[in-house]
Protein backbone atom coordinates (compact mmCIF):
# COMPACT_ATOMS: atom_id res chain seq x y z
CA UNK A 1 0.00 0.00 0.00
CA UNK A 2 2.74 2.13 0.17
CA UNK A 3 5.02 0.87 -2.14
CA UNK A 4 6.55 3.38 -4.81
CA UNK A 5 7.09 5.68 -1.39
CA UNK A 6 10.56 7.18 -0.96
CA UNK A 7 12.33 10.73 0.86
CA UNK A 8 10.99 12.68 -2.01
CA UNK A 9 7.06 12.86 -0.14
CA UNK A 10 6.79 15.31 2.55
CA UNK A 11 4.12 13.31 4.42
CA UNK A 12 1.67 10.32 3.61
CA UNK A 13 -2.17 10.22 3.71
CA UNK A 14 -3.95 7.06 4.52
CA UNK A 15 -7.56 7.19 3.60
CA UNK A 16 -10.49 4.18 4.31
CA UNK A 17 -7.76 2.31 6.77
CA UNK A 18 -9.80 0.07 8.98
CA UNK A 19 -8.91 -1.68 12.69
CA UNK A 20 -6.58 -4.50 12.43
CA UNK A 21 -7.46 -8.20 13.38
CA UNK A 22 -8.43 -9.67 16.91
CA UNK A 23 -9.16 -5.92 17.81
CA UNK A 24 -12.68 -5.31 17.05
CA UNK A 25 -13.93 -1.61 16.26
CA UNK A 26 -15.10 -2.99 12.55
CA UNK A 27 -16.62 -6.02 11.26
CA UNK A 28 -13.99 -5.83 8.55
CA UNK A 29 -11.61 -5.45 10.64
CA UNK A 30 -8.55 -7.46 9.49
CA UNK A 31 -4.42 -7.12 9.09
CA UNK A 32 -3.32 -8.10 5.83
CA UNK A 33 -5.47 -10.94 4.94
CA UNK A 34 -9.16 -12.10 6.53
CA UNK A 35 -8.78 -14.92 4.82
CA UNK A 36 -6.01 -16.76 6.57
CA UNK A 37 -5.08 -14.59 9.13
CA UNK A 38 -6.97 -13.96 12.72
CA UNK A 39 -4.41 -11.18 13.48
CA UNK A 40 -1.14 -10.47 13.89
CA UNK A 41 1.22 -8.70 17.02
CA UNK A 42 3.83 -7.45 16.65
CA UNK A 43 6.14 -6.67 20.13
CA UNK A 44 3.21 -8.34 22.18
CA UNK A 45 0.65 -5.49 20.84
CA UNK A 46 -2.29 -6.36 17.89
CA UNK A 47 -0.95 -4.75 14.43
CA UNK A 48 -3.05 -2.66 12.33
CA UNK A 49 -2.19 -2.18 8.42
CA UNK A 50 -1.81 1.60 9.77
CA UNK A 51 1.13 0.35 11.98
CA UNK A 52 2.35 -1.79 9.14
CA UNK A 53 2.37 0.92 6.98
CA UNK A 54 3.59 4.06 8.95
CA UNK A 55 6.67 2.03 9.58
CA UNK A 56 7.42 1.25 6.38
CA UNK A 57 7.01 4.78 5.76
CA UNK A 58 9.33 5.94 8.51
CA UNK A 59 11.88 3.59 6.62
CA UNK A 60 12.80 6.76 4.40
CA UNK A 61 11.83 9.94 7.07
CA UNK A 62 7.78 10.00 5.88
CA UNK A 63 5.38 10.83 8.41
CA UNK A 64 1.74 9.56 8.17
CA UNK A 65 0.02 13.07 8.92
CA UNK A 66 -3.42 11.67 8.47
CA UNK A 67 -5.51 8.74 8.70
CA UNK A 68 -9.17 8.12 7.69
CA UNK A 69 -11.06 4.95 9.16
CA UNK A 70 -13.10 3.70 11.32
CA UNK A 71 -13.32 5.10 15.53
CA UNK A 72 -11.32 2.00 16.83
CA UNK A 73 -8.08 2.47 14.31
CA UNK A 74 -8.35 6.44 15.31
CA UNK A 75 -7.71 5.57 18.79
CA UNK A 76 -4.36 3.22 17.95
CA UNK A 77 -3.12 5.86 15.37
CA UNK A 78 -3.45 8.83 18.22
CA UNK A 79 -2.14 6.45 20.86
CA UNK A 80 1.06 6.75 19.10
CA UNK A 81 1.74 10.10 20.03
CA UNK A 82 3.35 11.32 16.82
CA UNK A 83 0.62 14.22 15.83
CA UNK A 84 -0.92 12.11 12.95
CA UNK A 85 -5.04 13.62 12.66
CA UNK A 86 -7.56 11.12 12.01
CA UNK A 87 -11.04 11.13 11.09
CA UNK A 88 -13.03 8.82 11.98
CA UNK A 89 -15.34 7.72 9.35
CA UNK A 90 -17.38 5.09 11.07
CA UNK A 91 -18.16 3.14 14.43
CA UNK A 92 -18.13 -0.48 14.34
CA UNK A 93 -20.99 -1.99 16.90
CA UNK A 94 -20.60 -6.14 16.45
CA UNK A 95 -20.96 -7.25 13.12
CA UNK A 96 -22.93 -3.52 12.21
CA UNK A 97 -21.16 -0.49 11.31
CA UNK A 98 -22.58 3.19 11.88
CA UNK A 99 -21.14 5.52 9.60
CA UNK A 100 -21.24 9.46 9.15
CA UNK A 101 -22.59 11.05 6.64
CA UNK A 102 -20.35 10.94 3.36
CA UNK A 103 -20.42 14.83 2.57
CA UNK A 104 -19.90 15.06 6.70
CA UNK A 105 -16.66 12.91 6.15
CA UNK A 106 -15.52 15.18 3.41
CA UNK A 107 -15.70 18.48 4.89
CA UNK A 108 -13.61 16.86 7.71
CA UNK A 109 -10.94 15.49 5.88
CA UNK A 110 -10.92 18.52 3.63
CA UNK A 111 -10.18 20.76 7.04
CA UNK A 112 -7.74 18.13 8.59
CA UNK A 113 -5.84 17.73 5.97
CA UNK A 114 -5.14 21.01 5.56
CA UNK A 115 -4.40 21.38 9.57
CA UNK A 116 -2.29 18.49 9.22
CA UNK A 117 -0.09 19.70 6.17
CA UNK A 118 0.20 23.32 7.00
CA UNK A 119 2.24 23.69 8.59
CA UNK A 120 3.27 19.58 9.06
CA UNK A 121 2.70 18.67 12.27
CA UNK A 122 3.16 14.78 12.11
CA UNK A 123 6.53 12.83 12.83
CA UNK A 124 7.49 9.80 11.37
CA UNK A 125 7.14 6.29 13.94
CA UNK A 126 10.34 4.94 14.95
CA UNK A 127 10.66 1.48 14.04
CA UNK A 128 11.26 -1.27 16.69
CA UNK A 129 14.97 -1.98 16.51
CA UNK A 130 13.86 -5.33 17.08
CA UNK A 131 10.65 -7.07 16.28
CA UNK A 132 9.20 -10.37 17.29
CA UNK A 133 6.01 -10.93 14.65
CA UNK A 134 2.85 -13.34 15.71
CA UNK A 135 0.83 -14.59 13.05
CA UNK A 136 -1.98 -15.91 14.22
CA UNK A 137 -3.59 -17.88 11.57
CA UNK A 138 -6.97 -19.35 11.54
CA UNK A 139 -5.91 -23.17 10.57
CA UNK A 140 -3.22 -24.99 11.81
CA UNK A 141 -2.21 -26.19 8.49
CA UNK A 142 -1.53 -22.81 7.33
CA UNK A 143 0.38 -21.89 9.94
CA UNK A 144 2.49 -25.19 9.30
CA UNK A 145 3.10 -24.26 6.04
CA UNK A 146 4.35 -21.06 6.76
CA UNK A 147 6.58 -21.90 9.20
CA UNK A 148 9.33 -22.79 6.32
CA UNK A 149 10.15 -19.63 5.87
CA UNK A 150 13.28 -19.15 7.02
CA UNK A 151 13.62 -17.65 10.89
CA UNK A 152 9.78 -18.62 11.40
CA UNK A 153 8.49 -21.39 14.13
CA UNK A 154 5.70 -22.26 15.31
CA UNK A 155 4.88 -21.02 18.72
CA UNK A 156 1.43 -22.39 19.16
CA UNK A 157 -0.26 -24.91 16.19
CA UNK A 158 -2.23 -21.59 14.90
CA UNK A 159 0.63 -19.27 15.93
CA UNK A 160 3.88 -18.74 13.55
CA UNK A 161 6.67 -16.40 15.19
CA UNK A 162 9.63 -14.70 13.87
CA UNK A 163 12.15 -12.37 15.50
CA UNK A 164 13.88 -9.81 13.13
CA UNK A 165 16.09 -6.66 14.16
CA UNK A 166 15.05 -5.39 10.27
CA UNK A 167 11.37 -3.86 9.68
CA UNK A 168 12.29 -4.39 6.10
CA UNK A 169 12.64 -8.37 7.16
CA UNK A 170 9.42 -7.89 9.18
CA UNK A 171 7.51 -6.88 5.99
CA UNK A 172 9.19 -9.30 4.09
CA UNK A 173 7.89 -12.09 6.27
CA UNK A 174 4.20 -10.64 6.17
CA UNK A 175 4.54 -10.69 2.19
CA UNK A 176 5.73 -14.05 2.20
CA UNK A 177 3.90 -16.20 5.28
CA UNK A 178 0.30 -14.23 4.63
Amino acid sequence: MVQGLDASFAAALFIGYHSGGSMGGNPLAHTMSSERINGMRINGQWATEYLLHAHACALEGVPVALVSGDERLCEHVQAQGVGTACVPSTMGMGAATLGRHPLAVREALREAVQQALSPLRAKPLVPPAHSVLELHYKDARDAYRAAFYPGAALAEPCVLRIESGSWLEVLRGIRFMV
